[in-house]
């Protein structure tokens, strides 16, 4: 199995409908090709994490570095895996306030608008940020919230 993180820009303003597309479309291709992951949205720029069978996510990361909707396609992180970080989400989705990332309570790590070159740099801390928020998530659920 194999985790990719990367990092991209939206070519356009992506609205909460074109959000909405964005991720039915991901989340039915990935349920199909038993990909998970998680998106994050932070003011038309995205990173996301995908993890899977090793050749389906070779597959799925050439297709997303060519598509139209998004520029300057950079992988952060490429590792092989033995464990999912995020094995119950065909596509989790979290859009972060750039007012006051430090309010949300899943990404206090984000003390002030978003530092590209530390993102660019730093894809473990992501990815660890990403896990405490898909762990906080799992337990609200559990509780019987969402």
């Amino acid at each position: 199995m194999k985790l990719v993180m990367y990092f991209a820009v939206a070519n356009h303003p992506m609205t909460e409908a074109r959000l909405k597309d964005l991720l039915i479309e991901a989340r039915d291709a990935n349920f199909e090709h038993e990909v998970t992951g998680f998106l994050l949205y932070i003011n038309g720029y995205f990173i996301q994490c995908i993890e899977g069978n090793t050749d389906k996510i070779d597959q799925l990361s050439t297709n997303i570095a060519k598509d139209p909707r998004i520029r300057d396609f950079t992988v952060l992180l490429a590792n092989e895996i033995e464990k999912r970080s995020f094995p119950d989400w065909s596509m989790g989705y979290h859009a972060v306030s750039t007012d006051a990332p430090e309010s949300d309570p899943a990404f206090r790590l984000i003390q002030s608008n978003i530092d590209l070159q530390f993102l660019s740099e730093n894809g473990q801390a992501i990815l660890v940020t990403m896990r405490i928020f898909y762990d906080r998530i799992s337990r609200f659920d559990q509780s019987g919230g969402f």
